[in-house]
């Protein structure tokens, strides 16, 4: 879960970042008491997604895994939109970094067995005490679906950020994520070069810096 939240050199804005250092503070402290209302709610809901994850609790549902997303990466999601007091955002924050989740899911599927849906090993028949590639392929693939659908999800939302700089941290998010997963369309997520390299996040600022110029 803390892999999740935003780099601190991501968020330009100091307002912002210090926003999400002062709730991924008081998370890791574990005391929630100083965070003002907004924050604190969702702080909760972060906690105890973190708490279902690190207690090793079998995921038996996808169902399960969605409700988890909701709690834990969207809740982030949702504070980052509100650290830039931008939270007309939330709905794309939400769904952005509940694909990321699900992408992570997928990489951590041969340590972290458990957070796997029984029903999606069940259908494919795959032992949950031996996660090997490749016959936890198509259980994979099934996660990195779900985390497509919810960007053009996200894409579909006639919803505009206010904040110029949210706006940019979302679209990197988008190009990252698609790219990740398309990436491991076809390779074991265990394997070296699954993960995105330094060539391809250039790629990836490179394009960005190109669309905000032909916006602007």
């Amino acid at each position: 879960m803390a892999d999740l939240f935003p780099a601190h050199n991501a968020l330009p804005d100091p307002t912002a970042a210090s926003k999400i250092a002062v709730l991924r503070a008081a998370l890791f402290g574990g005391d929630l008491s100083d965070l003002e209302a907004p924050q604190e709610a969702l702080a909760q809901r972060i906690d105890q997604a973190a708490q279902k994850i690190g207690s090793g609790a079998e995921i038996a549902r996808i169902s399960e895994l969605t409700t988890l997303a909701q709690f834990g990466p969207a809740s982030i999601g949702a504070a980052v939109a509100q650290a830039y007091d931008d939270e007309h955002s939330a709905p794309i924050a939400e769904a952005m970094f509940v694909a990321r989740f699900l992408v992570e899911v997928v990489f951590a599927g041969a340590r972290s067995p458990n957070l796997l849906p029984g029903e999606m090993l069940k259908q494919h028949r795959v032992n949950r005490a031996e996660i090997s590639w490749p016959a936890a392929k198509p259980v994979y693939q099934g996660l990195l679906t779900r985390a497509r659908e919810t960007i053009n999800r996200a894409e579909a939302m006639d919803i505009r950020s206010a904040s110029p700089e949210l706006r940019k941290m979302l679209a990197r998010y988008r190009m990252q994520t698609v790219r990740q997963i398309a990436r491991l369309e076809d390779r074991d997520p265990a394997s070296p070069g699954a993960r995105l390299t330094r060539f391809d996040n250039l790629m990836i600022s490179l394009r960005l810096l190109l669309r905000i110029r032909a916006t602007s």
